[in-house]
């Protein structure tokens, strides 16, 4: 779906729920994938989605909390921080997961750099 790239963000984004702490489950189920991956010598890596300002804030102590579940127990490797993709408010659409035009364009750029520093070992300017 790309028919709202071109237009404006609202002014407000779609209210929700607090996050309310619970151990991810799903973090074993990752570690058997990354497992399984080794196994066909695939590389998998792990990077933080993105949040808006206001749904970080609203929820930081519960991703703590998760950060600190996937740091203690997640086989593999993470490439960023849980607050590297906070991003302002207007790099997303009508929820705080959708991201605007704009907003894709930086958590490309982002990853891009995280990949080309981390993965590849290589200045930042390197085009791929």
């Amino acid at each position: 779906m790309v028919a709202h790239l071109e237009e404006k963000s609202p002014e407000n984004l779609e209210t929700e729920p607090v996050l309310k702490y619970k151990y991810w489950s799903a973090i074993s189920a990752m570690n058997k994938f990354y497992e399984y991956a080794q196994k066909q010598q695939i590389k998998v890596f792990f990077v933080y989605p993105c949040y808006s300002e206001t749904a970080f804030e609203q929820s930081k102590t519960v991703i703590s909390l998760l950060e600190k579940d996937l740091k203690n127990n997640l086989k593999i490797p993470v490439l960023s921080t849980h607050t590297q993709f906070v991003y302002p408010n207007t790099y997303f659409f009508d929820t705080h997961y959708h991201l605007t035009k704009q907003g894709r364009t930086k958590r490309t750029e982002d990853i891009s750099k995280i990949m080309k520093e981390r993965i590849l070992g290589r200045d930042t300017n390197v085009k791929f």
